[in-house]
């Protein structure tokens, strides 16, 4: 389930920490919309919003262990008119997903991290069932101290009616300056980023945000979303770093591939977008 429903990602603060907080909640909300998509081949157009909610809530039984329970929802919708496709996209599709990440530190420097999660997506006319998907993912955890965690992960995914994908990835976040920090999936929200900090509380950055997205659909169809979209932004802490971050952002979505797939596993039809703009807002508290 390379999806909306997937998280991947390293720990932000592995469970090696000198002085770890036994327990720790963070959120996240992540919303905005796309504008004038078009394919590269064909004529219409689309654009698109979507909304995301992720909750993680860590607890540290012993300094060595991590333990997690999240969950998360999402919606996606669309807007295309003009776009002659048949099946026709869904107005709208619904995911909801709960994971079990837990990382454990062999050593001070190195250690392990598993995730295991569970999911569906559907367009409102399929059921629960038919867009169920689950994804397992681990592998080993370097943490040199709080400024850098590396993590190399191997994923492993279902997809709705299809054979799992495996795919291997990094995932890293890196203060390698004392204005700079580079954070590779993160493990909250899934996106990328490089931030540069102007005072205590505003940053300056890029994002990079990388989703593979399933849904069923009635009629016994699936829906494959997958993009790349990049964007400026700028990060607000009202109480300084580490508790409450609000972030606009304004960028592109850089590549879009839509397909509809029958229930034998057949493109009923598929279409790659061209660069097309896009704006949102991130919102992000820890407690």
């Amino acid at each position: 389930m390379t999806s909306a429903v997937l998280a991947m990602g390293c720990p932000a603060a592995a469970p090696s920490a000198e002085h770890p907080p036994r327990l720790r909640i963070v959120t996240a909300v992540d919303g905005g919309s796309s504008f004038a998509e078009r394919p590269r081949d064909g004529d219409g157009s689309l654009a698109g919003d979507w909304s995301l909610f992720e909750g993680r809530v860590f607890y540290r039984p012993h300094p060595a262990l991590r333990l997690g329970l999240g969950v998360g929802a999402s919606r996606d919708g669309y807007r295309s008119d003009d776009l002659d496709r048949d099946p026709p996209l869904p107005a709208e599709v619904h995911q909801a997903w709960v994971r079990l990440p837990v990382a454990l530190m062999l050593h001070p420097h190195w250690g392990l991290t598993v995730q295991g999660s569970l999911g569906t997506g559907t367009d409102g006319e399929a059921s629960a069932r038919q867009g169920r998907q689950w994804q397992v993912q681990g592998g080993p955890l370097y943490y040199r101290d709080d400024d850098l965690i590396i993590a190399l992960l191997v994923n492993v995914s279902s997809r709705i009616g299809e054979r799992p994908t495996i795919f291997p990835f990094p995932s890293l976040f890196w203060h390698f300056h004392d204005a700079w920090r580079l954070t590779v999936v993160d493990d909250i929200d899934n996106l990328s980023h490089l931030r540069y900090a102007v005072s205590e509380h505003l940053d300056l950055g890029v994002r990079l945000d990388v989703r593979f997205r399933e849904a069923a659909l009635g009629g016994d169809r699936v829906l494959s979303d997958d993009h790349v979209a990049a964007a400026l932004q700028a990060t607000w802490m009202p109480e300084g770093r580490g508790r409450w971050e609000i972030t606009p952002f304004v960028g592109a979505q850089l590549v879009r591939r839509l397909a509809v797939r029958d229930d034998a596993g057949e493109e009923r039809w598929s279409l790659i977008t061209r660069p097309a703009p896009l704006a949102g807002l991130n919102l992000r508290a820890e407690f």
